[in-house]
C-alpha cells in the first residue's frame, strides 16, 4: 500500500497532477532554441555574410563551442569588410550582384552548417527541442541588409568627400 507521500513529485513546487516534460534532461544538450541549417541559409540569402555569421555564432555559443564561435566572428568581420569594399567598385547593378552573391553564399553555407553543426542539430531535434523559426532568421537577414546598406552609404559618402 502506497502512502500519500510516495505519490508526491520530487519538486515541492510542482503540482501532483503535472505532466512530465518531453524535453531532454541531458545537461549537455542546449535546452533553448537554435537555428537549423535551412534557417541559416535563409538568413544568409537576405543578409549576406553578416547574417550568416550572427546566426552561426549564436548556434556555436549555445552548443558551447566557443573557439568556433570566435573564429566565426573574426571571419564574419573580415568577409563583411571585403564585401562592402568590393561593392564600392562594382559597375553593374548592385542589387543583381547582391542577390547573386548571397544566393551562391547560401548554397555554400547550408552544407557547411550541416558539416560543422550537424551532430548538435540532430541531437537537438532528437531531444524534441524547439528551433527558431525561418521567419525570425529572415528578419535577422533583413536587419543585416539594412545595416550593411547603412555602412555602404557611410563608406561611399566618406569616399566622395575625400575626393578633391
Amino acid at each position: 500500500m502506497q502512502t500519500q507521500e510516495e505519490n508526491l513529485p520530487d519538486n515541492p513546487y510542482e503540482s501532483p497532477k503535472s505532466q512530465v516534460s518531453n524535453a531532454s534532461e541531458d545537461p549537455a544538450i542546449y535546452q533553448g532554441k537554435v537555428y537549423n541549417g535551412f534557417a541559416v541559409a535563409i538568413a544568409t540569402l537576405f543578409g549576406s555574410v553578416l547574417a550568416a555569421g550572427l546566426v552561426l555564432h549564436s548556434n556555436f555559443t549555445h552548443f558551447n563551442k566557443n573557439l568556433q564561435a570566435g573564429i566565426t566572428v573574426v571571419f564574419t568581420i573580415i568577409a563583411t569588410i571585403v564585401f562592402l569594399f568590393a561593392s564600392l567598385f562594382v559597375k553593374y547593378p548592385s542589387s543583381l550582384m547582391y542577390l547573386t552573391f548571397n544566393f551562391v553564399l547560401a548554397i555554400i553555407v547550408f552544407p557547411l552548417t550541416i558539416i560543422l553543426q550537424g551532430a548538435e542539430l540532430d541531437e537537438h531535434e532528437e531531444a524534441d527541442l524547439p528551433f527558431h523559426s525561418v521567419f525570425r532568421a529572415a528578419m535577422i537577414g533583413i536587419a543585416c541588409l539594412f545595416a550593411m546598406g547603412m555602412m555602404l552609404v557611410f563608406a561611399y559618402t566618406m569616399f566622395i568627400m575625400s575626393q578633391p
